[in-house]
Order: structure tokens, then sequence, then C-alpha cells
């Protein structure tokens, strides 16, 4: 049953420096989100109260899911075709209350103290529709009075990020420590308000040093429109390795050595937090924190001839995987926040921050290049580490996820075999699904750059200021101070180097286009130094264009291939690989300060980042809350007065 909320409504078009909106009211409907009932471990959904159940302009159903809002005014449709950064619906305010804490949590059967959201691996689904405005707020409660153990753990800030999320005019909100505000202080809390200008599906995760890999994310669905029909929605399947020991303590013993390594063993695997590890001898201490193979594999059914939606995202430090499911095809309609003309695939490849819909029709098919079918009709769901791009422990096998059949055994694990019989050993690479495959279906036409960045990844040539040998990508390792952020900041007219700002100030606050041209190669920095693998880069604040990929050196004057510029794919994380380049493009619609990051926590912690302050001086306009902003500075800085906290890394 859906629901339906009378509003006052605009219908938005966008101009150069805003929007122009015109006033009218009408009713528009919102699929029913349920509210938990225990807010001590579940975030609180608080939908509109004037809301009512007659579903009638709700027009997304089995059979018309590209179809989203069929209101009785010509701006009240919105389908899969709305270009949904110039116009979008009219939603409510969604509320959710997250507790960060420190719990003792053991995903795969070795426990371990994490750091998590209200008390759960991963944290609570947080669920919105497209136009919603989510208001969401954090408190920190990371200290040694909240520990399960206090002597394994320490006082810590955090914030709070929305992978993604284009914080349309929303830059406070971002979450990223040192850039668009200061850390949370231990008991103190953080309101984050932004508008639901996308739909699709990401994760939440804290983006203060590497927390997020000891645990502390979450998944995330703005609901909307999507490219192909389907019957059920599965939800959110979040892929990741896991380590037993402490995020800081392998970042430590492993990038600050004395030449950091482009990737390191995980412990396991883990789907939506289940997995399955066997005691070793060689565990660190197996008689008390290894409790056998007494993980779980996270497994969902399917009833023969229905369509299911997966909303597959990796949440890995390390690691990126090649998908698929036995003996059935993946039908993809969304790429990160980008819905596409609907592809057929066998398997796809998922980087760290990368998301994919697909479509799987509960048909199973013996069809070439698959194998016969199973008796028992239970089918591995397969996540296998690519080569080059994270790895696991030796001896150990990643956690594969099971799809059952009504009719299936409910308890067996599957029988089957995969589409090709040198999966195993082929050694899948780790490249990006073919860009050509993605076909947006809200085109972009690619203008000529206002402006052309250029970059090249690799290692320090010595250690710098900050002891040892570390990533960079715009000349200078990252290095953040958390106390004075570059949102409060705005009056700058230099920066201090270790903060890698790139500044796009286009003429008369205009938007234009600009290109970024990022050199994974690093011997052309630093010869000597090979690079195998592929950084997964992350830019906030936007989609960009995928212009260029491929192998080998770029060359701006002869360029081969020529850049992709009619409708190319685009999303937010693409693979750069270390022996290559990418090429990617940008609109300076967005006034705000957006971090570009690889995502291998190891490699953005160890300075692989930049921020780009956009239209600068229309930056403050678009706070909504300054006053909150030097709150939390004021309290951060007053914290850091009187608890020693160490910063060891570039701070993201």
């Amino acid at each position: 049953m859906g629901l339906l909320t009378t509003l006052t409504r605009f219908a938005c078009f966008a101009v150069d420096l805003g929007s122009i909106c015109t006033k009218y009211t009408t009713q528009l409907p919102l699929p029913t989100i349920s509210v938990p009932s225990n807010p001590s471990t579940h975030a609180i959904s608080a939908p509109d109260s004037n809301s009512y159940t007659d579903p009638k302009f709700f027009c997304n159903t089995p059979h018309s899911r590209r179809c989203w809002i069929n209101g009785p005014a010509v701006w009240d449709y919105y389908t899969i075709e709305t270009d949904y950064e110039l116009r979008w619906p009219r939603g409510v305010v969604r509320e959710y209350w997250l507790n960060v804490t420190y719990t003792t949590i053991a995903p795969d059967g070795v426990e371990r103290i994490g750091q998590v959201v209200n008390g759960t691996y991963p944290g609570p689904l947080l669920e919105a529709n497209w136009g919603d405005t989510l208001r969401i707020h954090v408190t920190n409660y990371l200290s040694q009075d909240h520990s399960p153990n206090p002597s394994k753990t320490a006082a810590n800030g955090t914030t709070i990020h929305w992978h993604g999320i284009r914080q349309w005019r929303t830059t406070e909100a971002d979450g990223v420590n040192g850039v668009t505000q200061c850390p949370i202080s231990p008991g103190e809390s953080y309101t984050y308000e932004w508008l639901a200008v996308q739909y699709g599906h990401t994760w939440y995760h804290s983006h203060y040093s590497l927390q997020y890999p000891d645990g502390l994310y979450g998944p995330l669905i703005i609901h909307g429109p999507t490219s192909a029909n389907w019957d059920v929605d599965v939800g959110v399947v979040m892929i990741s390795d896991w380590i037993h020991e402490n995020a800081f303590n392998v970042f430590s013993h492993g990038e600050l050595g004395a030449l950091p390594r482009m990737s390191r063993s995980s412990s396991s695997t883990v789907i939506n937090g289940q997995g399955i590890y066997p005691c070793l001898a060689t565990d660190h201490n197996p008689g008390t924190n290894c409790t056998g193979n007494l993980g779980t594999r996270w497994s969902t059914t399917f009833k023969r001839g229905k369509k299911y939606l997966l909303r597959l995202v990796n949440t890995s430090a390390d690691m990126q995987f090649r998908f698929s499911i036995d003996n059935h095809m993946l039908q993809v309609v969304q790429v990160d926040f980008v819905p596409i003309k609907p592809f057929m695939a066998e398997y796809i490849t998922i980087g760290i921050g990368q998301r994919y819909t697909i479509i799987v029709h509960a048909v199973p098919t013996h069809n070439p290049p698959f194998p016969p079918l199973p008796v028992e009709h239970n089918f591995w769901i397969r996540t296998i580490p690519l080569s080059d791009c994270g790895s696991l422990t030796t001896g150990i096998w990643p956690t594969y996820g099971v799809i059952r059949y009504t009719t299936s055994d409910p308890t067996s694990d599957p029988k089957s075999r995969p589409y090709n019989n040198t999966y195993f050993t082929s050694g899948p690479e780790c490249t990006d699904i073919d860009p050509s495959l993605i076909v947006p279906v809200v085109r972009w036409d690619i203008g000529n750059p206002w402006a052309n960045e250029t970059f090249a990844v690799g290692l320090e040539d010595s250690p710098g200021p900050h002891g040892f040998r570390r990533w960079e990508i715009a000349g200078t390792p990252m290095w953040l101070d958390w106390g004075s952020p570059a949102v409060t900041n705005l009056k700058n007219t230099t920066w201090n180097p270790e903060y890698d700002v790139i500044v796009e100030n286009t003429p008369s606050g205009e938007v234009q286009w600009v290109y970024f041209i990022i050199q994974g190669n690093s011997s052309i920095k630093h010869p000597g130094i090979t690079d195998f693998g592929a950084h997964p880069i992350h830019l906030h604040g936007h989609d960009f264009a995928i212009l260029a990929q491929g192998l080998g050196d770029w060359d701006s004057l002869d360029p081969k291939p020529p850049l992709m510029l009619d409708n190319p794919a685009r999303r937010d994380v693409v693979l750069l690989d270390a022996q290559g380049y990418l090429v990617i493009a940008f609109r300076t619609d967005n006034p705000g300060v957006w971090l570009m990051h690889c995502h291998i926590a190891w490699h953005a912690s160890s300075g692989l980042a930049l921020q780009v302050v956009e239209r600068q001086s229309e930056i403050a306009a678009t706070i909504k809350n300054k006053e909150q902003l030097d709150e939390t500075c004021r309290k951060w800085k007053e914290f850091t007065s009187q608890v020693y906290v160490e910063q060891d890394d570039s701070g993201v």
C-alpha cells in the first residue's frame, strides 16, 4: 500500500545559478516505509504526519517500473526518463537517529571489537523516496566509558558520509572531517540534512580515518523508478572483505612500511555481515576468540518465475570482486546512481564503493555457457576476489551466498557449478566493466572543457614530513587538519599544500565542464616503482562522465582512443588501472568542497586524495546551519585540548 501526502509542491527547472520553482498544490504518493519499534537498536523513520493511503498517482508497479508518479498536472509526471539533476518530486522529511559505538562482533565467527552504528554490523537500513529530505542525527559514543574492552579502545571522533549522494547545495552534510566539517567529539551529535535528488541504493560510512573497515557502515536506499520490470526487491546486498585485526594496526604494519603495498591479505569475506571462517592454528588467539565454523552464509529464497531486484554494493577496505549467480543471467539496470539501458551479463566486476542494481529472473538455465542444473536447486552466489585487487589469507576461501528456491532443500549447501570451467583458475583481472555497456537513460553530451587538470597517482620518492612513504595524487600526500576544514576557511586565497586543494572557480558562477586526466602509471613520476591492480577513484558531490579509460600513458595531444563525448558511461566510482589512465568530466553545477580519493581504505589514509573547491565565492550562501559547523569545531578543539588524539594518517 502506498502513502499519499498533501503538500505544497514546486516544479523546478535548473538554471546556471540555481533553480526557478513554480508553486502549486497537489497530492503525490510515497511507497510505505515501516517505522521500527525499538529506537535503541534501530533507526526511526518519521514520515510526514499528513498522509493517506490512496495510491492514486503512484504508477510504479511490477508491470511499469519505469514510471514513478503520474499526477494530475503535466509537471507531476516523473519517470525513468526524467532528468533527475533538473527536477524531482517534492517529498517529505524522513528522520533517523544513529548512535556510533564500540561493540563486540563476530561476522564470520571470530570475535573482535568493532565500531558500529546502532549496535549492529552492518548498521541499520535507511530508506527514503526520490525527492525526500533526510534528516539524520548522529551521536558519537566512541569513548572508553562505552567500550566492551576499555584497554583496547580509545576515545575517537567520527563523521558519517553518504556515499555517492550528490549533496546538491549541502556540502556541509557530506560528512568528511577536515573537509566539510570537524569530527563529532565523543558524547556530541551532528545533524545531517540533505535532499534525495537521485534514486537508487548506496551505503553510508564513517570518513574518519580507518573506522569503516572496523564495521562503521550501513545500507541506504532511495526508492525510485527502474529501467526494467521486476517483482520482488531483495534489498541491498553488501559484499565486503573482513579483517580480524584492528584496521589501524593493519595500516601501521603494512602501509607504513619501507615500501607500501598495493593491497594486503584479508581474513575473510562477508555478505551483509555474514561469513564463515575456520579456526586455524595460526590465529592470533584461537583458544579465546575463534568460535569455529559457526558463522553463517547469507541466503535468500526465490520463487520460480518471479523477477528479483538485487542492489549490490562493494563495501570493502581492499578487495574487488567478480559477482555471479550459478545458472542465472544478470540484467544490469543501474550503475551507482545512474539508471542505464538494461544489458545482460554472466557476471559483473565490482570495485570498492561501486554499486550495481541487477534483476535476476528466477528461471535457472543450463543453456551455454552454463553447466547442467543441480538436482537440489540451490545455487551459489559467487564473490571471487579479483587478481591484484585484494587477496585472502592463504587457505581461506571466500564466503559465498546462496539462492534457494521454494521447492529446494532449505539447509544443504549448493552443488551448482560456475558458468566457466576456468572460473577459479583464469585469475580474473582487476578491471572495470566495459564502459560501452553503460548507456545512461538520461543523456549527457559532453562539452569542451573550461579547465583541464592532470594528476599522477604514485608514491612519494622518500618519506615526507609525517614519516614513511605515502600515496599521492595531487603532488603531495594529503594530510588534513581535522579542526580546520576547508568549508570553514572559504575566504582563503592560498591553501596548505598538504590539503591538496584544487580550485575550480568558473567565471561569474557559470556551469562549465572540467576534465580530470589521471595517470595511474607511477613510473612516470617514480621510476623503478611498479604497481599492479587498480585504484577505485571516487568523486564526492558529482556523477562524472568516463571519457577514456585504459592501459598505458595518456597523450592529450594525440588521444587514442578518442574521447567519448556522446552520452558516455557515467558514475561516481571508476577503476584507474595502476598501469593506465583515466579521463573523466563533471559539470561545475554544485558549489561546495568535494573530496576525490582512492577508495582502497589504506590508500586514502595514506594520502591518495584531493579536494575540489568548486565556485568558492558561492559556497557560504549554500550552508544551512553555520552555527552547527562552528559549534562542532569548537567542541572538537575543546576535546582535543583535554585528550590526546593521535593522527597518523591523512584524516580520511
